[in-house]
Order: C-alpha cells, then structure tokens, then sequence
C-alpha cells in the first residue's frame, strides 16, 4: 500500500499457488485492452466518448507511443485460425504492425482512418469528432492450431488497438 513509489506504507511479499493462467479465446472479437498482460510503451485511449457516456463496455484501446511499442497476449487459442482480425485506428499514413505467433512473425499494414462525427445527444444536437475505427485482417497461408504467446509491435505512435479476433 503506498501514497506514491516514494511514500510506501505497507509492503509484503505473497506467493500464489494454484493452476496456470487461463486461455485467451479470441474467438469473438474481444477488447484488446483488456486482455493485454505485458505492454511496452503504450498508453489507454477512450475508443469512443459515445460507448463512454452510455456505459457500453469496452471503453479502451491500446494506444502506441513509439515506434517501439508493443503488447504481449499469453495464451491465446488458436483452433485452425485462418485469420486474425484487429479492429484499429491511426490517422498518420505508413502505419504498421508485427504480429508475433510463437516464433512466427507476420507483417499487417493498418488502414489510416480520419476522423468522424458521432452524435452523443441527438435532442440536445451534441456532436463531437472522434477517430474512426477500421477492420484490419491478416490472412495466415497454413491453418494455426494451439496455444501461443501473441505479441504486437507498432513501427509508429498513434495507432489504436480496439478488438482482436482469431477465424
């Protein structure tokens, strides 16, 4: 327990024992944010103020802050996957990631997305301009089956992580 990293109140050491982590299943599009277990260099940025103002679940996405960003998914199932869907945003063009799947490494362009209009309060005429969200699919040449590290590395800042999903 502490005020801050200098001001520490309380510290113990705990040991765990029980079974290995659970599987990710990616099966259905699922929250990038929220499944990540190591991260470098990335930040939470709100995916959109209209699913935030009307409590919708899913309220992050990954955000790259250099060109040597990453995010690490322990565990993830892979069942005869013949493609890995992310759901992502970048408004600067050249945008890029490096999908690792165990030793594997694949390479998948991001779309530049440009900015949109939600509407947050139709009565009240609230709009406000958010980043737009794209589909981005990697097609894998052989089927992958099993149980893998997943590692995403981003060549530039700015790019938005929202959902993952594995076909």
């Amino acid at each position: 327990v502490a005020r801050c990293a200098e001001d520490v109140v309380y510290e113990t050491q705990i040991h765990i024992e029980g079974e290995a982590l659970g599987l990710l299943d990616f099966s259905s599009p699922c929250n990038v944010w929220e499944s990540v277990s190591a991260a470098k260099a990335v930040k939470g940025a709100e995916i959109s103020k209209k699913r935030s103002v009307y409590f919708e679940g899913g309220y992050f996405a990954v955000e790259s802050d250099g060109a040597d960003s990453q995010i690490t998914m322990q565990r993830v199932r892979f069942d005869h996957a013949s493609k890995l869907k992310l759901t992502a945003a970048c408004a600067a063009p050249g945008a890029s990631l490096e999908i690792y799947i165990g030793e594997k490494c694949y390479a998948l362009p991001v779309c530049e997305t440009k900015p949109k209009e939600t509407v947050l309060e139709e009565q009240d005429q609230i709009v406000c301009m958010e980043i737009a969200y794209a589909q981005n699919e990697l097609l894998f040449e052989q089927p992958i089956s099993g149980i893998y590290e997943l590692t995403i590395r981003f060549n530039q800042p700015g790019i938005r992580l929202s959902e993952i999903q594995v076909q």
